[in-house]
């Protein structure tokens, strides 16, 4: 039920903001469902997962994040979906600002990560889809990450 959804994505968003850290490892079973409910039809279930993706990025590096996403790409056979889930990994990965981390602490540079070599491969085989705005988004994706990291070509 619609009601229960929001509930439990009410309750991930007080849990990422009261025990980051030991949601870490549950990363990978917790973002399908986040991102899942990003393009849920109800509005107010589609902002909850918004806020609990939000609250994600805020406390997480984006090398606990890509992953997740790489995998949750893989999985996702909508272009909706899929569109959400580079929105995402666009934010992750964006030159993170180290005042946004939690604990006061700044996230690494990704310029020489394996992790966005990898985001950046997926980005590259999206950029050549036949549905446009999968296809836009990866490139406005590829576009800033060659802007903001210098990420060399795969």
């Amino acid at each position: 039920h619609h009601k229960v959804r929001e509930a439990v994505l009410e309750l991930v968003v007080v849990l990422v903001d009261v025990a980051a850290g030991p949601l870490e490892p549950f990363l990978d079973e917790l973002m399908p469902g986040l991102m899942k409910s990003t393009v849920d039809p109800r509005q107010q279930t589609s902002n909850a997962a918004n806020e609990a993706l939000h609250m994600l990025l805020q406390v997480h590096p984006p090398e606990a994040l890509l992953p997740c996403l790489i995998k949750c790409l893989d999985e996702s056979r909508f272009p909706k979906a899929r569109v959400a889930l580079l929105e995402f990994g666009f934010k992750a990965v964006k030159d993170p600002d180290p005042s946004q981390d939690a604990k006061g602490e700044g996230h690494p540079p990704l310029s020489n990560s394996p992790l966005l070599r990898q985001w950046v491969g997926k980005l590259t085989a999206l950029a050549l889809d036949k549905n446009a705005d999968l296809k836009n988004m990866a490139m406005i994706c590829l576009l800033s990450l060659y802007q903001d990291t210098g990420v060399g070509p795969v």
